[in-house]
Parts: C-alpha cells; structure tokens; sequence
C-alpha cells in the first residue's frame, strides 16, 4: 500500500510532471486525494477549452480551496481564511474610496466594448479621487487622494482623444 500524500504534495507532483510533459510520472491519483479528480477536470477544460476554462474548474471547486487550506504550511495556511458570522459581525467598518461603490484595498477591472466610455470612466474616476469631489455626483469621495493613471492604450492615442 502507498503513502497517502498531502493534496499540496499531490499537486505539485503532477504540476512538476505536466512541466515535464511526463503525464503521470508515477504520480497515482489514488494517492492524490481530491486533486486528482480536480487536475484531471482542469486539463480537460485546458484541453477543450484553453486556460481561461481551467481557471474556472479551479476557481469554482470549493474542495480545492479547502484542501489547500488543510495542507498549507505555517502561514500559508491563511491564504482561505475561514469566517463564521460572529467573526463577520466584528470585522471593521469598510473605508471607502468612493462611499458605496468603491472600497479601499480592493481590486476592479474597467471593461467594455471598444469606444463604450472605458477611459473617460477611469478619468473622471481619477480626478474625483484626486480633488476629493464627489464622483458622477452621486458618490461622495471622502478627501482627496493621491492616483496613478496607467495609459494602457498607447500614448499618442490617449493624448489624441482626451486633450
């Protein structure tokens, strides 16, 4: 009978063998636990569907994070971390970057249509962040803060549409 591995030992065993383009490499899925039926999932989606379908079959599989959760050393082991509704009921009060819509220290994403608003949305976001006004009108900025505008869309075209 085999040793049971951990599901982090697992899945670094059959991440280091599909580096290798080894599929297998002695790695066992009954020794893998749940990441065997989570992996195999995962490079069919990859397979089928290109690295976007994985990261879904991932991201969506609650036994993954759970398992990753078990296995992790020290504090790695905080990555998932585990609320119940009393921790919830003491978790500080959310400061806001813009009250309602946009909370400090979180992550978004502009998205859209080409020509649909995207970077006047991201200017005037900016400036109101900037002057400490409220945003759209609607939205109060509490003060003003400092931003950093990435032009992601090349310089001359920014400056060509804007100015």
């Amino acid at each position: 009978m085999s040793k049971k591995k951990s599901g982090l030992e697992a899945a670094r065993s059959i991440i280091r063998a599909w580096q290798r383009d080894e599929p297998g490499n002695g790695v066992k899925p009954e020794d893998c636990g749940p990441w065997a039926e989570i992996m195999t999932e995962a490079a069919r989606a990859f397979e089928a569907r290109g690295l976007p379908a994985a990261m879904r079959v991932i991201s969506v599989e609650p036994e993954l994070i759970r398992v990753v959760a078990e296995n992790a050393p020290g504090a790695a082991a905080d990555l998932f971390p585990h609320y119940s509704l009393s921790t919830g009921l003491q978790l500080p009060d959310t400061e806001w970057l813009v009250y309602g819509a946009i909370a400090e220290r979180d992550a978004g994403m502009i998205f859209g249509d080409a020509a649909s608003g995207k970077t006047y949305l991201a200017i005037d976001l900016a400036v109101s962040l900037a002057a400490g006004l409220d945003w759209m009108n609607r939205w109060p900025v509490e003060r003003p803060r400092r931003v950093l505008y990435f032009i992601a869309e090349g310089r001359r075209k920014f400056f060509r549409r804007v100015l």
